[in-house]
C-alpha cells in the first residue's frame, strides 16, 4: 500500500511539474508578443513624428513664372519662344490641332518617277516575286528595244529596282537585322549551349516609325 500511495505521489508531482513548465513558457511567450507589439508601436510613433518633421508642399508657393534660381540667368529670344504658327509664321490661337498636310497630286508616283516605274516594280516585285536574274535580262531586252528611241527602260538592273522599292516611305517600315552572341568568360568543361550560339536581332528603325506616325493624318 506505501509502494501504490508512493507512485500515485509521483505521478501527481510529474504532472504539476509539467503544468508549471507549460503555464510558464505561455507567460514567456505572452511577455515576448507585448514586448514585440510595444516596440513596433514606438517605431510607429517614430515614423510618424519623422513624417510629421516633413513640411507640406503648396503648388501656389511655385508659380509658372518664377524667376530663375540664384545664380542662373535665363534669356528669352524675341521670336523663337516655342509657340505654334501656320506657314507665313502667323501665331496660331491656344490648342489649335495641326494642320493636316496636303493631299498629293493625282500624278505623283514618288519615290517613283512615273507610273511606269511603280508598276514594273509592283508587278516584278509583288505580283510574280521573280528572281534578280529575270529581272536583269528583261530589263537589257527592254533597254535594247528602247535604243531606236534614245531612250531606256524603267531599272537598268534589278539593283535599281531593289533601292527604289527601298526608298518608298509609304506602307510599313522595313525591317533590319543583326547577329549577337555572347562574348564574355566561358567554363572550361560543360561550356552551356547559350553561351556558343548566335542570335539574329531583328527590328525597325524608331525614328522611321515615329516619322510616319507623325505624317499620318488619320492618327
Amino acid at each position: 500500500m506505501v509502494m501504490k500511495a508512493t507512485g500515485h505521489a509521483i505521478l501527481a508531482l510529474k504532472t504539476k511539474t509539467k503544468v508549471q513548465t507549460r503555464t510558464r513558457t505561455q507567460m514567456q511567450m505572452k511577455t515576448q508578443t507585448q514586448t514585440q507589439t510595444k516596440t513596433q508601436t514606438n517605431e510607429d510613433e517614430d515614423e510618424d513624428e519623422d513624417e510629421d518633421d516633413i513640411p507640406l508642399h503648396y503648388p501656389e508657393d511655385h508659380p509658372e513664372d518664377d524667376p530663375a534660381p540664384e545664380g542662373l540667368t535665363r534669356e528669352v529670344h524675341e521670336s523663337m519662344d516655342g509657340r505654334p504658327c501656320d506657314e507665313h509664321g502667323n501665331f496660331l490661337p491656344p490648342n489649335t490641332p495641326p494642320t493636316p498636310p496636303p493631299a498629293p497630286p493625282p500624278d505623283d508616283w514618288s519615290p517613283y518617277d512615273s507610273r511606269l516605274e511603280f508598276q514594273t516594280a509592283e508587278l516584278l516585285y509583288m505580283r510574280m516575286q521573280t528572281s534578280a536574274g529575270f529581272i536583269d535580262e528583261l530589263m537589257n531586252l527592254w533597254a535594247a528595244s528602247l535604243l531606236k528611241h534614245h531612250d531606256t527602260g524603267p531599272y537598268p538592273h534589278h539593283t535599281k529596282l531593289y533601292q527604289k522599292i527601298d526608298s518608298t516611305i509609304l506602307g510599313d517600315v522595313k525591317w533590319e537585322t543583326f547577329d549577337m552572341s555572347y562574348t564574355g568568360p566561358m567554363p572550361e568543361h560543360n561550356v552551356p549551349g547559350w553561351m556558343k550560339a548566335k542570335y539574329d536581332v531583328w527590328f525597325r528603325d524608331p525614328r522611321a516609325v515615329v516619322r510616319n506616325i507623325l505624317a499620318n493624318p488619320r492618327v
